[in-house]
């Protein structure tokens, strides 16, 4: 579920009947959407009168839409994307999407940001597709992007995805790492089996805290909204399987 920039509404993806919901603020049904496909990642439009998607036209061919919310039967197509080619992530505007090659036979793809506006590539990022990169996010504002990638992070912009600057990220823990930024775009958090706080204009670390053993993950990794905290859940793993008899959600105060 994602609330709408005004906060008027809610989207809510409800898989029991295969239908997508918008909510007012008082949880009355405004708008039920049905035979989308939605798929993956899924943002409101700036305006809050749309949401923005991915669908998959065929097996090979995906393309990017719109939906509006007060009248689910009017979908715009924004995007078609090369054949194999889908939707990892959109920007907090709904204006841009990070696109990467889905056939895991090319190794060489790089990752490509597209203008929904325009429905055209803008740029690519130097960052192979298939590279180890543990998590990506876009800045709260969408003009920035950075990338968890082996062992730094970069920092791209995303009008064109062009390298910023970059700083050394000595990663620990396998599996899903998540990387954050904080509300005013000024820390990145990250998390794997430890929480790090980055400086961004400075480019160093700041602080190190939350410390899980060999058997847990950090999976979840969020800010609050004045920027003066953050929450975090863990999963345990037991022979690399979730469990969950040991999972638990804690919240830090930073100064």
């Amino acid at each position: 579920m994602s609330w709408s920039p005004d906060g008027k509404k809610m989207f809510v993806s409800d898989a029991g009947d295969n239908s997508e919901y918008v909510l007012d603020s008082n949880g009355k049904i405004l708008a039920q959407l049905k035979n989308l496909n939605m798929l993956g990642d899924r943002v409101w439009s700036s305006d809050s009168e749309k949401i923005i998607f991915s669908s998959q036209d065929s097996t090979v061919q995906w393309s990017i839409k719109s939906v509006g919310v007060s009248n689910g039967n009017h979908v715009t197509t924004l995007a078609k994307l090369p054949a194999n080619y889908g939707v990892t992530q959109f920007s907090p505007d709904g204006k841009q999407a990070i696109v990467q090659n889905l056939d895991k036979r090319d190794n060489t793809s790089p990752l490509q940001i597209w203008d929904l506006q325009t429905g055209k590539k803008i740029g690519e990022l130097a960052v192979a597709h298939n590279r180890n990169a543990f998590g990506w996010a876009f800045s709260p504002d969408s003009s920035l992007l950075a990338i968890d990638d082996e062992g730094v992070i970069n920092i791209y912009t995303s009008a064109d995805g062009k390298l910023l600057t970059s700083f050394e990220n000595k990663v620990s823990g396998q599996g899903v790492h998540n990387i954050v930024w904080s509300p005013d775009g000024k820390y990145l958090a990250e998390s794997a089996t430890v929480i790090k706080v980055y400086d961004v204009t400075a480019k160093k670390l700041v602080t190190t805290f939350g410390q899980v053993d060999a058997q847990h993950r950090i999976t979840t990794l969020i800010w609050s909204s004045d920027g003066k905290g953050l929450a975090s859940s863990t999963l345990l793993l037991a022979n690399n399987v979730p469990d969950v008899s040991d999972n638990r959600v804690s919240v830090w105060s930073l100064n």
